[in-house]
């Protein structure tokens, strides 16, 4: 088969990522740079039939760029997107796209704790169209796992899904069919300061 553009002609694009329901829709998603300095998140979505709908902008919001998008499809062709977002105090917000019937509904901040920054977002989903998203977030002293689902109809206020008191990074998510989720991370076992400390791997189940 051909390669296809799924990208604007000329346009200046990074970090793609794709998504596969399990009826062959799909959602590609990737930063695309407008103007000088900014980065925005454009995505592609290919339906049932295997056509591509066209790039479209999935937030307009230039006051910072945004960077690292991440995807999930349910299967039925729903998609879930994530990303961070710089905002006005240059700190990183994490904001969400939902595709729901062909439709994008608009990009919606899922957390606004301008303390410290959050970063490193991912996202799953379940048959049913629900998702799950974890990002890490600094509360001025350490690194936090937050998580937000939504319902199918509306997303839930952040979480914590750990209560260390040294840093957690780098989450990942995965859920199942039916609704079940397993997040990992990487969680020091000492303070930051300590010569000695070192990273582990911790997990946090949603039933």
């Amino acid at each position: 088969a051909l390669a296809e553009a799924l990208s604007e002609s000329g346009a200046d694009t990074i970090a793609p990522q794709i998504a596969l329901g399990d009826d062959g829709q799909a959602v590609a998603v990737w930063t695309q740079r407008i103007g000088d300095d900014v980065y925005n998140v454009a995505g592609n979505r290919r339906d049932a039939t295997f056509k591509w709908a066209g790039s479209e902008l999935l937030e307009t919001n230039d006051g910072g760029s945004a960077a690292v998008p991440q995807v999930a499809v349910d299967a039925v062709g729903n998609a879930t997107v994530v990303w961070e977002q710089v905002n006005s105090t240059f700190l990183r917000d994490i904001w969400a796209n939902r595709l729901s019937g062909g439709i994008w509904l608009g990009a919606k901040k899922l957390e606004a704790d301008d303390t410290g920054a959050a970063g490193t977002p991912q996202v799953s989903s379940d048959s049913a169209g629900n998702a799950i998203a974890v990002w890490d977030q600094f509360d001025g002293t350490r690194f936090n796992i937050l998580s937000a689902r939504f319902d199918g109809t509306q997303w839930s206020a952040p979480q914590p899904m750990e209560q260390n008191p040294n840093s957690a990074e780098a989450p990942q998510i995965a859920m199942t069919p039916d609704g079940r989720a397993l997040a990992v991370w990487k969680q020091r076992n000492g303070p930051a300061n300590d010569p000695a400390t070192t990273f582990d791997i911790a997990a946090n189940v949603f039933k």
